[in-house]
């Protein structure tokens, strides 16, 4: 996997001088001349002498998150420019790729389309591109997601194909740019790291993580096809502190693994399309617990007492539904009556403790279910009576 840091500014300087100082956590840089046109071949030409980093040159339109207004023609000539003056790659729309033409060796295309949506034939997409590339292009194709089930079908897609590089752009696609690798994507995309105060520019695309908060949940490896998934789902759930917490755990337990947010409209479609190996296991949220114990093929004895599931793990047989929340509730309250008892300097009797539980939802009946358990009483507090009951 190449890790790809896009930059962009308001004038060749700016982009000059934050390129040249984030070069650290990439393999490729990207600069995005969309607003600058061409700064001259000269000027590229010193430019690509000073950095230590392949460059990727591109000038992207409105209809790929961009807003170069220049002719075909000069977008053209800038190309070949920068193919000349020593760039790595340039990337040209593919409905301009036989007006590009070749470029000069060794630099590569890189022939791309940005779809407003993420189409249901994706095949049909790649087939359309294919007419126009060369032999050595490199294949871009990014959909827009406008779901999490958009996607993991692109996910899913993805590995059928051979080499090209795909993931979706939007928020509810950021998940992509992690993963994509894992199903095959050679590259993936990140907006430049902050770093000594500085203004490292915006995001290039809707939808792209900063390139150290990338790095932050990859394994220590890096990532590659045979690394496994795990995530939190929930709706929402993408404002959530667990993969940060939980990659940095598995980070520190050196395992090839990665942890990210899923938010899908829909439970069982989203574990329809996680159907590949490479997913292991969720930790499940509001509102999917109930529907994560249901779909579930086995049991704890936590999940089994609550018909709730805050834990699947996936076996040979199906996923496997687990409440880690009754144990915990459990362990918490056990040191709380074993604090009260030094207080009081006398044993407490179970029976004493009461625990009032707000809500019913899962994570409400994991926390009923471990106060009985100890013997307790539990009184549930919550707007819907007969959930509460």
């Amino acid at each position: 996997m190449a890790i790809v840091v896009s930059h962009i500014a308001d004038d060749f300087d700016t982009l000059e001088r934050r390129a040249l100082k984030r070069t650290a956590l990439c393999d490729l840089v990207e600069i995005r001349l969309d607003r600058i046109g061409h700064p001259g071949k000269e000027r590229l030409a010193r430019f690509f002498q000073t950095i230590d980093k392949p460059v990727i040159v591109s000038a992207n339109t409105a209809d790929a998150y961009g807003s170069f207004t220049g002719s075909a023609d000069e977008l053209i000539e800038l190309y070949h420019d920068a193919a000349e003056a020593g760039a790595r790659f340039v990337d040209i729309d593919y409905r301009l790729s036989l007006d590009l033409g070749e470029v000069e060796a060794p630099c590569h295309r890189i022939v791309s389309r940005h779809e407003p949506d993420t189409p249901e034939d994706l095949d049909a997409v790649l087939e359309e591109m294919q007419e126009v590339l060369y032999e050595g292009d490199v294949t871009k194709l990014v959909a827009h997601a406008h779901s999490c089930e958009d996607g993991l079908r692109l996910l899913k897609w993805l590995r059928t194909t051979k080499g090209i590089v795909s993931f979706c752009a939007g928020e509810e696609g950021t998940f992509t740019r992690v993963l994509a690798p894992i199903f095959g994507s050679p590259f993936t995309y990140c907006a430049p790291a902050a770093q000594d105060g500085e203004d490292a520019g915006e995001r290039t695309a809707p939808g792209q993580l900063r390139v150290n908060e990338l790095v932050g949940l990859l394994p220590p490896g890096g990532i590659s096809q045979e690394t496994a998934i795990f995530g939190v789902v929930g709706n929402p759930a993408r404002h959530s502190w667990s993969p940060w917490v939980h990659g940095m755990a598995l980070k520190a337990a050196r395992l090839d693994a990665v942890y990210v947010a899923f938010e899908p409209a829909s439970f069982p479609r989203f574990l329809e399309l996680a159907d590949d190996e490479n997913y292991r296991g969720f930790s499940i949220t509001a509102p999917f617990k109930e529907q994560a114990f249901a779909l579930a093929v086995e049991r704890d004895e936590g999940a089994t007492r609550t018909g709730a599931a805050n834990t699947l793990l996936r076996d040979e047989f199906g996923w496997l539904a687990a409440n880690t929340d009754v144990s915990a509730v459990r362990e918490t309250l056990e040191q709380a009556l074993k604090l009260h008892e030094q207080r009081l300097g006398r044993p407490l009797a179970s029976a004493a403790a009461s625990a009032l539980i707000l809500g019913a939802g899962g994570a409400a009946r994991a926390a009923a279910w471990a106060v009985m358990s100890v013997g307790g009483r539990a009184t549930v507090a919550a707007r819907d009576p007969d959930k509460a009951s």
